[in-house]
């Protein structure tokens, strides 16, 4: 039994030196790609920026757009109204001139002018 305590003994010692380098090993690996992680957010950050500025902009120009499109129509649509109705103003100046009484009542007094005028001539 003797001799086997010492060569378990003596493989155990290598163990420990061989756990702590590769332990080692892998914490210096770790923080490799760590400091490439780091580096690797500080480069994008800005391009974030820029992308969330650029998307910005790109909503406010949309925007506008539509803003510009919906004035536009309604312009067009206010100048379709204007030229249908254009065409009815006559008829509607007739309409309430021939409902107004007061014009009526002007019509008459013009007649009666007239005809004063006439019979004094």
């Amino acid at each position: 039994d003797e001799p086997a305590a010492p060569a378990a003994a003596a493989s155990s010692e290598p163990r420990p030196a061989a756990a702590t380098k590769a332990a080692a090993d892998a914490a210096l690996r770790m923080e490799e790609m760590m400091a490439r992680c780091r580096d690797f957010v500080r480069e994008k950050a800005s391009g974030f920026d820029d992308r969330a500025r650029e998307a910005a902009e790109t909503e406010k120009r949309a925007e506008e757009a539509r803003r510009k499109e919906l004035a536009e129509r309604r312009a067009r649509e206010w100048k379709a109204i204007s030229e249908w109705h254009k065409n009815l103003e006559a008829w509607e100046v007739a309409c309430m001139a021939a409902q107004d009484e007061r014009l009526e009542r002007l019509k008459q007094l013009r007649q009666q002018e007239e005809r004063e005028r006439a019979e004094a001539a």
